[in-house]
């Protein structure tokens, strides 16, 4: 189900057409993919982010058969897809998430941490393959814990070991562009302190320089 959020749909069809897939799929397991419409310049012009609430709510009324997400979305719209209260999240098997600075009105977004975040609204899911851009580690609320792929863009060197940390049984990961420095919410880096990641087979590291 591709979702392209766009401003200038005033009779907000999509949503209406989303809404009638939702219902007819009754019970279906859904792969998702939302983004702003191509169309969207919000370069030029600043959209509200409660004008795309009706359908963002439709999708989070269905979290419980997301199964795959992969979201390319402003800040402030990201941090609104979070899901139903009290849904369960057993079918989600793959989290692919970017967020991105836009001009999109925050108004009610009280915090650049909030801004910057994303978690569900009821119990963090266990996706198998995971795949972050724009977001620290700290920022993405999900359990690690049955994770065994992971490609994360832009990294502190503090932030590698503590994903390794939250995700033991990571077989593959690929992380582009470690950052020089460390994030200040996390533990100090520690050489001296070892660490293990026993069924990694594949891990990747990219630099830009």
């Amino acid at each position: 189900m591709r979702v392209e959020l766009d401003p200038t749909d005033t009779r907000h069809s999509q949503s209406n057409m989303a809404d009638m897939f939702l219902k007819n799929s009754r019970e279906v397991s859904l792969r998702i993919f939302i983004l702003l419409a191509p169309v969207c310049d919000l370069q030029n012009q600043t959209v509200h982010v409660h004008y795309f609430e009706q359908i963002i709510q439709l999708l989070n009324a269905h979290s419980g058969r997301w199964r795959h997400l992969r979201a390319q979305l402003p800040y402030a719209l990201a941090s609104q897809l979070s899901g139903a209260f009290g849904g369960s999240h057993s079918q989600f098997k793959d989290l692919r998430i970017t967020g991105y600075v836009s001009n999109i009105n925050e108004d009610g977004m009280h915090s650049t941490a909030l801004r910057s975040s994303w978690k569900m609204r009821s119990c963090p899911p266990s996706p198998l393959r995971v795949e972050i851009t724009g977001f620290r580690i700290r920022g993405v609320e999900i359990n690690w814990n049955r994770t065994i792929e992971v490609t994360f863009t832009s990294l502190y060197a503090n932030e590698c070991l503590e994903l390794f940390r939250r995700a033991p049984r990571i077989i593959a990961c690929t992380i582009i562009n470690v950052v020089i420095g460390h994030d200040e919410g996390l533990p100090e880096l520690t050489w001296l302190v070892p660490f293990i990641v026993e069924d990694t087979q594949h891990i990747i590291f990219l630099w830009n320089i």
